[in-house]
């Protein structure tokens, strides 16, 4: 099992198809951590959504200003209406309540043990050092950066500290 962690996905669901295919990402074992921004700039925040809720407990998020905003919209345009096509899109979905009652529950920030919070603290440093290596999925915990869809992309992934 292992623990990975994407950031700032933005609506680029295909992107993140092709990642968690690159990694080996196994839905039934490994769990998925975002740090916030599921929707938005991708053009697919809808199906990154519907994806993204349908891992269940296997996925853990924040919730970042993109997905606050898209919350806002949620509210003020209780028939669709937004000004930003891609959330006008999710409030027009059929599935809309259901998608936007379980991102409302997620929180703004995380908690959690001491080795979590260490792997966190581990890639931001990495990240803050510019040293993050370009590298495929191995047995040994490396930072996996990729470069797939604009310039706010998938941001990083971690494999759990074990």
């Amino acid at each position: 099992m292992a623990t990975y962690i994407v950031g700032d996905i933005q609506g680029c669901y295909d992107a993140l198809q092709r990642l968690l295919e690159k990694i080996g990402f196994d839905p039934a074992a490994d769990r998925l951590c975002c740090p916030g921004d599921l929707v938005n700039r991708g053009k697919q925040s809808l199906e990154t959504l519907r994806l993204l809720e349908g891992l269940g407990d296997r996925f853990t998020m924040t919730l970042g200003n993109h997905d606050l905003y898209l919350l806002r919209e949620h509210w003020r345009f209780p028939d669709g209406g937004s000004a930003n096509h891609e959330i006008d899109v999710i409030l027009h979905a059929a599935d809309r309540e259901r998608l936007l009652n379980w991102l409302q529950r997620k929180p703004h920030c995380l908690t959690g043990p001491l080795n979590f919070l260490k792997i966190i603290i581990k890639l931001l440093t990495a990240a803050l050092s510019g040293k993050l290596p370009w590298a495929t999925r191995t047995k040994q915990r490396r930072l996996v950066v990729p470069r797939v869809c604009h310039s706010s992309s998938l941001k990083a992934i971690c494999p759990e500290n074990h």
